[in-house]
Formats: structure tokens, sequence, C-alpha cells
């Protein structure tokens, strides 16, 4: 049974490195969404934090992008006295696009809202920078 399950694994890698893709990911017109869960950890804190994350983009030309992006929380795998109760962020914003090969490298602002409830043994100030980068592997 293992051996048949290592040959599936390295037929699904063969097939997904096989696959043609359009040699230019954005382009005016297109509209990406994408859901995951996603994992936090506070790195001050024992805290470990899970989202339902949600990603809407609509490209306005080839280069200029509007998006938007939420999370959701879900909970918490570390029960700490400390931290937030739930914490949810919306942001919303435009990004410039320089694509080059296969990257698609991009600056942009999207401020957000966040609404959070800190446990009541909590009570320290918190700041959150976001810093995100894509690359695209287009085969």
């Amino acid at each position: 049974m293992e051996q048949v399950k290592r040959c599936f694994f390295v037929f699904l890698l063969l097939i997904t490195t096989l696959t043609y893709s359009q040699t230019q990911i954005p382009r005016k017109g297109l509209i990406k969404a994408m859901a995951t869960i996603s994992p936090a950890k506070m790195f001050g804190y024992n805290e470990s934090y899970f989202y339902l994350h949600g990603n809407l983009e609509g490209y306005l030309s080839d280069n200029v992008s509007v998006s938007g992006d939420g999370y959701m929380f879900l909970g918490e795998q570390t029960k700490s006295p400390e931290g937030f109760k739930f914490i949810n962020n919306l942001f919303f914003g435009l990004n410039y696009h320089v694509i080059k090969g296969n990257g698609d490298f991009y600056l942009g602002a999207q401020p957000g809202v966040c609404i959070a409830q800190l446990k009541p043994t909590h009570q320290k100030f918190l700041w959150r920078i976001l810093v995100q980068v894509q690359y695209f592997q287009v085969l």
C-alpha cells in the first residue's frame, strides 16, 4: 500500500509540473478570489490563532489592481490567559504590479479596520505590520 501511495504522489507531482499556463498571469479584467484557513503566531506571547482568510482582487489594467482582504477569527490553539478573545480584520486598497518573467512584484497600500477584544488579563497595546510578496511560477 505504501508503494501505491508513493507512486500516486509522484504521478501528481509530475502532472502538476507538466501543466500549461499563460505567460502573463495578471491582465485587465481578471478577477481573482481565494479563501484559506490561515494560522498566526504572536511571537511575544504563547498565542496561536486561526483565521478564515478571504481575498478578492480585480485588475483595472495590466498593472493596477484593487483588492480586499478579510480575516475572520476561528479560534486559538493555545488557551493562554493573555492575548485576544477575538480579532477580525478587513483591508481594502490599490496595488501597482511590475511583471518580470515569472514574477509578479507589486507595491500597494491597503488600509483597514480591526475589530478585536482583549482578554481581561491582557491590556497591552499591540502594533501590526503586514508585508506581502507573491511569486508565481509559470511552467
